[in-house]
C-alpha cells in the first residue's frame, strides 16, 4: 500500500448529546471513542503497510445551539493524529494545508498542515454560536403530530418485524417532542406503542426533539426519492437530538433510520 487515506474520527451523539451524563464522564467517553478511531487507522496502516498514510474525516465543529456541546465530542486533533501514526507505525503521516498538495512519487508536501490554535478554534466557534438551523427560523404549529409520530414509529416495528435476525425480549424506545411522547417497546416477535415515556425504566432509550425537526425528518411527500437533509441518520451525527439511556447499547436503535410516516 503506497498511500492510505484513512478517517480517525466519527461523528455522533455519544457522548456529547447524551443527558444521562455528566460532564466528566462525558470528557472521559469522549476521549475513549476518539482513541478507538486513532488506533484504528494505525493499526490499519500496520496490517496494509502502508508507506504514506493521510489521515481524513476527522474534524468537525458544532454550531449554533449546538456550540455548547464541543467540548465533548471524540475528535482528536490532526497534529495528535499524525504524532501517532509516527510514533507508533512505520508509516510516514501526511497531512496537508487545505487546498495543498501531495507527490506520491517524492513523497513531498506543497504545505504542511498547521494546527489552529485553541483561541483560533473558540473565536470560530463564538462566531457561529447564535446561528439558526433550518428548522429553528420560524415557530410553527403540528397537527396531527400525534398520530404521526405514531405512524412513524409503526414503520419502524415493520422493519423490526421483517428482520428474522434480529429479536430482542423488553427493550424500549421513547420518543419525546415538545408535549408529545410515544413509545414502541419491543419483544420478541411483537411490538406495541404506548402515549408515554418510559423514565427510569431499564432496557430504555429516549430521544428528545425539537418538534419542528421531527416533523421534517417523519413526513415525505408522496413519491419523494433523492437525498435530505432531514433524515434521522442526519440529526443523530449532527447531535440534533437529545439522548438518554436507561442500560447498554442495544443497535435496534438504528432502525430509528426507517422512522417515516407511511404516505
Amino acid at each position: 500500500m503506497d498511500l492510505l487515506l484513512g478517517h480517525y474520527g466519527g461523528a455522533g451523539p455519544y457522548p456529547q448529546a447524551f443527558t444521562n451524563l455528566d460532564n466528566v464522564t462525558k470528557m472521559i467517553e469522549a476521549k475513549k471513542l476518539a482513541d478507538v478511531f486513532v488506533n484504528r487507522l494505525v493499526d490499519t496502516s500496520i496490517k496494509l503497510s502502508a508507506k504514506y498514510v493521510m489521515p481524513y474525516a476527522g474534524q468537525y465543529v458544532l454550531g449554533g445551539s449546538l456550540s455548547r456541546l464541543n467540548e465533548f465530542r471524540s475528535v482528536t486533533k490532526l497534529g495528535e493524529v499524525l504524532k501517532s501514526i509516527s510514533t507508533n507505525s512505520q508509516a510516514v503521516p501526511v497531512g496537508l494545508q487545505p487546498f495543498s498538495t501531495f507527490d506520491l512519487t517524492s513523497g513531498e508536501s506543497e504545505a504542511t498542515w498547521e494546527e489552529p490554535t485553541d483561541q483560533e478554534v473558540s473565536d470560530y466557534i463564538r462566531n457561529i454560536e447564535h446561528e439558526l438551523f433550518p428548522y429553528q427560523l420560524r415557530e410553527e404549529s403540528w397537527e396531527n403530530a400525534e398520530d404521526l409520530i405514531e405512524s412513524a414509529l409503526t414503520s419502524v416495528g415493520v422493519e423490526y418485524l421483517a428482520r428474522g435476525s434480529l429479536r430482542v425480549n423488553d427493550y424500549r424506545i421513547s420518543v419525546v417532542a415538545g408535549d408529545v411522547a410515544k413509545t414502541i417497546q419491543f419483544n420478541s416477535n411483537q411490538f406495541t406503542i404506548e402515549d408515554r415515556i418510559s423514565i427510569n425504566v431499564p432496557n430504555t432509550t429516549s430521544l428528545y426533539f425539537d418538534p419542528r425537526l421531527l416533523k421534517r425528518l417523519i413526513i415525505r411527500a408522496e413519491a419523494y426519492k433523492g437525498f435530505t437533509q432531514y433524515h434521522f441518520n442526519q440529526a443523530e451525527i449532527g447531535a440534533h437530538i437529545q439522548w438518554s439511556r436507561n442500560g447498554e447499547y442495544n443497535s435496534i436503535v438504528s432502525l430509528l433510520n426507517f422512522m417515516q410516516v407511511k404516505i
